[in-house]
């Protein structure tokens, strides 16, 4: 079996203190937030991809997404259930997501900020 990989990342930031319109302005990150970094994506099993990324920030929300075409606008949220949904406790946390369910034949990720926990 060969393996692409290929991840998205979306990084939220906030310009000259204006909110992003994805996120209510409550929610939205401060400039002060830092960008979310990807350390690695492999796989770890047949259709299991594993994820790593550094948060910023603790007692932040973060929720795994991911698509099969880059030219659709649809993203579709990785469930609770399925671990798609990560809580930094620390700042500079190294987070892991394994996808279980990765059985297409490509896949794109991307980690998106909810808000604080």
């Amino acid at each position: 079996m060969k393996f692409v990989i290929t991840f998205s990342v979306l990084v939220l930031i906030s310009a000259c203190g204006k909110s992003l319109p994805s996120l209510p302005s409550s929610q939205a990150p401060t400039p002060d937030e830092g960008p979310i970094v990807i350390l690695g994506i492999q796989p770890v099993a047949t259709h299991q991809m594993e994820i790593q990324f550094r948060a910023p920030k603790a007692k932040r929300v973060y929720q795994m997404q991911y698509c099969t075409d880059l030219t659709q606008s649809t993203w579709t949220d990785i469930t609770e259930a399925d671990g798609g949904i990560l809580i930094s406790t620390e700042d500079n946390q190294v987070l892991t997501f394994t996808d279980t369910k990765a059985t297409d034949a490509i896949r794109f990720y991307r980690v998106k900020l909810l808000g604080s926990a």
